[in-house]
């Protein structure tokens, strides 16, 4: 614990009066919608999201369950938490800055995506979770911080660059993957399965 920081100054759990509902219900809806988007990883790889074909030998169930998770969910709710996440921040650091220090406050938001991002590395290197998302969080409330008080047109120029970085990756990666052909599809998932089946 920072020797500066006074014993009144620790983070302390949220309470009520801080609170509101419509945020914490909105944030729980998101969490299950993106259990529902991760917990195909749980059971097969990930190229079943992609290439949901490989799965109609199981019958019409699993297509179908793609069609409407895929309809209704895909980028959605990582979208809606991402951006309950820079609002909590925000607010965050507000509730700080109105009981601390203007430094104070700073250290005590850093120290908490330090833990954000320290959960995030146990969760991709532990427990080997290729879809870890706290450690990116942790990194974008850093970039918070610092572009708070960053004037409209900044912001939409670093708004437009973070966007068009994922666009070039995900293209890429698109591309990469329509080289694939079906029956290298195929295979893979037959040896998945049989891994699966000696498991």
């Amino acid at each position: 614990m920072d020797a500066n920081l006074s014993q009144t100054q620790k983070m302390n759990p949220v309470t009520q009066h801080y609170r509101i509902m419509a945020l914490d219900v909105t944030r729980g809806v998101a969490v299950l919608g993106i259990l529902l988007m991760n917990i195909w990883s749980f059971g097969w790889p990930k190229e079943v999201f992609d290439y949901p074909p490989m799965l109609s030998h199981l019958g019409g169930a699993p297509l179908e369950t793609w069609a409407f998770v895929y309809s209704f969910f895909e980028g959605s709710q990582r979208a809606i938490f991402s951006i309950l996440f820079g609002a909590g921040s925000l607010m965050l650091l507000q509730r700080l800055e109105q009981k601390h220090s203007a430094r104070d406050a700073g250290k005590l938001y850093r120290r908490r995506l330090m833990f954000l991002i320290m959960f995030g590395l146990i969760d991709a290197y532990i427990f080997m979770w290729p879809a870890d998302i706290l450690f990116v969080y942790g990194l974008c409330g850093f970039l918070l911080y610092f572009a708070r008080h960053m004037k409209i047109r900044s912001l939409i120029i670093l708004t437009l660059v973070i966007f068009t970085i994922p666009t070039i990756i995900r293209t890429v990666e698109y591309q990469q993957d329509m080289r694939l052909q079906s029956s290298t599809i195929a295979e893979d998932m037959a040896e998945w399965q049989s891994k699966l089946k000696k498991a």
